[in-house]
């Protein structure tokens, strides 16, 4: 059956959010035909600073446990756009971000991007959390220093291996980011 995890989109989740069951972040995903549940099991942290709410939290998706970087909107109950991480993805963002310097100023530009409606350039990739291919495209799961028009944040998403393409992700502030890594020291 494949990972039903990989290819999990905004799209997925909102459509989720409209079958929602309970008050308490349990929705029904289907996706590629497949029909799952998506279950909030732990919340490790929140920013409700934000227009939106970003969360860090542990996920069951059909019987897969994931770990989840995501905007929640209306107040916390509406998921919007995120990432689901693996156990082993974690760990890999843990040991790379303990060596990042979230003081630097001075970062490499890598690329650009310029989609239909926005552009990006990335900078600095902090780390490669998974590759895989998808339709005979090259893909890589990273979290990288990207400015989306509105300054260098910390960018989890999909790319396409030479930045053409862009997946569903969540952007982070720095201290944001220094939060989240102090969360995953603690599980």
């Amino acid at each position: 059956m494949g990972d039903i995890l990989d290819d999990l989109t905004l799209e997925d989740v909102e459509n989720a959010y409209e079958e929602k069951i309970t008050k308490k972040s349990s929705y029904n995903v289907n996706q590629n035909g497949y029909q799952s549940n998506i279950q909030q099991l732990q919340l490790f942290c929140e920013f409700p600073k934000r227009s939106n709410v970003l969360k860090f939290s542990l996920v069951k998706i059909g019987n897969d446990e994931r770990y989840d970087i995501r905007n929640w909107y209306d107040n916390g109950e509406k998921p919007g756009k995120g990432i689901t991480l693996t156990y082993e993805e974690i760990v890999k963002l843990r040991d790379s971000m303990q060596e990042f310097d979230f003081n630097t100023k001075l970062f490499k530009v890598r690329g650009s991007y310029s989609g239909d409606t926005v552009s990006a350039i990335i900078y600095d990739r902090i780390c490669v959390l998974n590759e895989f291919n998808l339709r005979g495209v090259k893909w890589n799961k990273e979290v990288s220093i990207v400015d989306w028009g509105y300054g260098k944040k910390i960018d989890f998403r999909k790319w396409a291996a030479d930045y053409s393409i862009c997946g569903k992700g969540v952007v982070v502030s720095f201290a944001e980011a220094e939060e989240i890594i102090d969360c995953i020291w603690s599980l």
